[in-house]
This record gives C-alpha cells, structure tokens and sequence, in this order.
C-alpha cells in the first residue's frame, strides 16, 4: 500500500469517527429544557399540597367555632330572629351568620348556624342546621 492509499484509508476512518468528545450546546439546551419542565411539575404539585394544607388547618378552625358557637346558642336564650357577627381570633378571618325561627307546633327553635371565612376571594363556609 503507497503512501496515497495510507492518507485515504485514514481519511475515510476519520469521516466515520465523531471529531469531538463534548456535548453538543443543542443537546445542553434539550436537557436543560427536560430538567426545568420537571422541575416546574414538583414545584407545582409542592404548592398544591401547602394549598391543601392551609385549607385544611383553616376548615378544621372554622368547625372549632362553628362547636363552640353552637354550644353558646344551646346554653343561651335563643331569640327568634337572624344574627351575625366575626371571632376576634385570627384578625377577624372568620364570621358567623345565625337564624332561629320558632315552630310553635312542635315548641321548637329550628336553628342555622354558619361559620365563613374568605380565602383567595373565595367565600368557604360550614354550616349546621339543627332543632332545640
């Protein structure tokens, strides 16, 4: 084999070869790309799951008041008439809305009793109707 045929069989060797051992910045953008998108979808579902909480934490505080208010209106004298008023506790997050009407048939007070707290502008509310 001449000196000719050696430069060919090497230049053909090399054409198969890759030149570079690095990444391609392409392929650095790709899987920053993969990466970010996976990140977003944990960080997503981290705030759903805080939300959930925070929403559970103040649902169970509501129901908290909504007993203590119920046990205050059976341990009252209950007026027939509609009131409303807030706890003091939490800056006055939560207010409570209630209604008794007296059914002179049965010598009972029908009682509604609603504890409500606003969140993300949304009104959230627990109520309770019973007979005393």
């Amino acid at each position: 084999m001449g000196p000719m045929a050696q430069k060919a069989a090497a230049m053909i060797s090399l054409i198969g070869k890759k030149r570079s051992s690095g990444f391609l910045f392409v392929e650095l953008l790709i899987s920053v790309l993969i990466m970010s998108v996976g990140l977003i979808l944990i960080l997503n579902s981290f705030i759903q799951s805080l939300r959930a909480i925070e929403y559970s934490d103040d649902y169970f505080k509501a129901c908290l008041f909504l007993e203590d208010k119920a046990f205050e209106v059976y341990n009252s004298d209950k007026k027939e008439g509609f009131s409303k008023g807030s706890f003091n506790d939490f800056n006055d997050k939560f207010s409570w809305e209630l209604n008794v009407a007296k059914l002179e048939e049965a010598g009972l007070n029908e009682i509604s009793l609603k504890v409500m707290w606003y969140e993300r502008n949304k009104e959230h509310d627990v109520p309770i109707f019973t007979y005393l």
